[in-house]
């Protein structure tokens, strides 16, 4: 009896009635009887006369125990189960296992018992307590969780990152990027005074962009991923024409100085 606890409320049949466990074993849970003459429309002093007129059948710790005079008063009281003045009345203060309770109802045999029965078994006798977690569970619960979160935050955090990486340049920087590759193309001509921009510009203008293109795998360069900024105006700085069109621009700018 001593390791008799009450853990909490269930609501079952309509009324709230306390978690007694421990009496009949641990994670076992039993009920008082004036709740379960209250369920059953009873009045309490029939279900006790009930207990006391086949108390043969009732075994003391398995079916049943009487608390009237144990240190459970106590409990029952500062609950606010009972009041001091109904346990002075009392003569007997029951409490059932499942299996007293079962017995009960065989005692009863009426059709509302058998309905409260099903109902009470399901909705508070079948509800085992659960064991209360040690500190390393509930340590390594704790773990499990931040875990978790981390794992989430990760999660996010790669999305967020695919995110960036695919985002393409904002408009400032598509204009900074075409104005310093013109402004390449046209250094590498020798200006726009020089006979080979005259003559060749359009073709080393389409040179550089399809060159940018290829090496940055886009289809224009207003499609550049914007993680990607920095090193395509590295690009540029790094970029002239193919040997051959160098040749061309040299001896076309020479043309031009010969003639002047």
């Amino acid at each position: 009896m001593n390791d008799l606890t009450i853990n909490g409320t269930t609501g079952v049949c309509g009324i709230t009635v306390p978690n007694i466990a421990g009496g009949f074993g641990e994670g076992k849970k039993s009920m008082l009887v004036q709740h379960i003459a209250e369920i059953h429309e009873k009045e309490m002093k029939f279900v006790n006369q009930a207990i006391n007129n086949n108390r043969n059948r009732f075994k003391d710790g398995v079916d049943v125990i009487d608390l009237k005079g144990s240190a459970f008063e106590v409990d029952l009281v500062n609950h606010g189960i009972l009041n001091q003045n109904a346990i002075n009345r009392s003569n007997n203060i029951y409490v059932l296992s499942e299996r007293g309770y079962a017995k009960l109802i065989k005692i009863f045999d009426d059709d509302l018992s058998w309905d409260k029965y099903d109902e009470l078994l399901d909705g508070y006798f079948g509800m085992r307590e659960e064991k209360p977690k040690t500190h390393l569970e509930v340590l390594q619960s704790t773990i499990g969780q931040m875990v978790k979160h981390e794992q989430r935050i990760e999660v996010v955090e790669g999305r967020v990152d695919s995110l960036e990486d695919n985002m393409r340049i904002n408009g400032a920087q598509e204009q900074k990027i075409n104005s310093k590759g013109r402004g390449k193309v046209v250094e590498c001509l020798g200006g726009k005074k020089s006979k080979a921009y005259q003559n060749i510009s359009k073709k080393v203008f389409s040179q550089f962009w399809k060159e940018f293109q290829r090496h940055f795998e886009i289809p224009r360069y207003g499609e550049l991923p914007k993680v990607r900024y920095q090193e395509a105006l590295q690009f540029i700085d790094e970029w002239s024409p193919d040997t051959s069109t160098r040749l061309e621009i040299k001896n076309l700018n020479e043309q031009q100085q010969f003639q002047l």
